[in-house]
This record gives structure tokens, sequence and C-alpha cells, in this order.
């Protein structure tokens, strides 16, 4: 077990959580819409890389601590994995998998009123990206 790996990806994604969570924070302290549409793009941003980072801290979790192989290797599959052996919910399943959805989405169309309804989306994805992190045991590796 390559604990250094796991631990590496656990701070990153710890430090991309606490990007959404400083993001969030700023967005409930401004009322100016243009700052506010600034804020709004940049959560959307902060979800993407953090998104990335906790499926791939998932899966290398899943394969070095559970001896859970991944195959094939993607964000849904992983997920998928971590719900089978009971680190997650189906109720985070299932939100961990519109969050992937959505992630898509802002690669690869940007509209305006998508933008906001992915936005409006994110605090319920922090939630339980940090939820689950924090009941991940990183103690005993």
């Amino acid at each position: 077990m390559d604990v250094n790996r796991i631990e590496y990806k656990y701070d990153a994604l710890c430090k991309a959580l606490r990007t959404i969570e400083k993001g969030l924070a700023k967005i409930k302290e401004t009322s100016d819409v243009d700052t506010l549409e600034m804020f709004r793009d940049s959560i959307i941003q902060r979800f993407e890389y953090t998104i990335d980072s906790f499926w791939k801290f998932l899966k290398i979790y899943l394969e070095e601590k559970l001896n859970v192989l991944v195959i094939p290797v993607s964000p849904r599959t992983t997920v998928q994995k971590a719900r089978e052996v009971g680190l997650i919910s189906e109720e985070a399943q299932q939100i961990l998998v519109k969050a992937l959805v959505d992630r898509n989405m802002t690669s690869h169309i940007y509209k305006e009123e998508t933008a906001q309804e992915i936005a409006n989306r994110v605090p319920a994805y922090y939630a339980c990206m940090k939820q689950i992190v924090d009941t991940i045991d990183m103690s005993q590796l």
C-alpha cells in the first residue's frame, strides 16, 4: 500500500473542499450582481477540480485501503464500487452521480442558466463530499 499516495490525494482533496467552502461563504457576503456572477463562476471551477480530486481519492482509497479493484476506471464506476462496499450510502451515490453529470456539463457547454443551476447544486455536492471525507478513517493507514 502506498500510504504517501493516499495521504497526498487526501490532503489535496481536503484543500479543494476548503476552497469551495470559502467560495460559498463569500457568495453569502455580497449582493452585488457582478460580484455574485464572478463568485458563481469561481464556485463552478472549484467544484470541477474538487469532484475530480474526490473520485480519484476514492478510487485509490478503495484499491489500496479496502483492496477493491475499480474496473473500468471511471468516476461512476468508482462511486458505484464505493456504494457496493458500504463506504457511501445510496443517497450519496445518487448525489455524486448527479455531481459527475454536472461536472461533465461544465466542461462541454456554457449557458448562463445552466451555470446558475449547477452553482445552486454545489452546496449539496460539497456537503456530500465533505461528509464522506469526514467519515473516512485516515488514522489507520
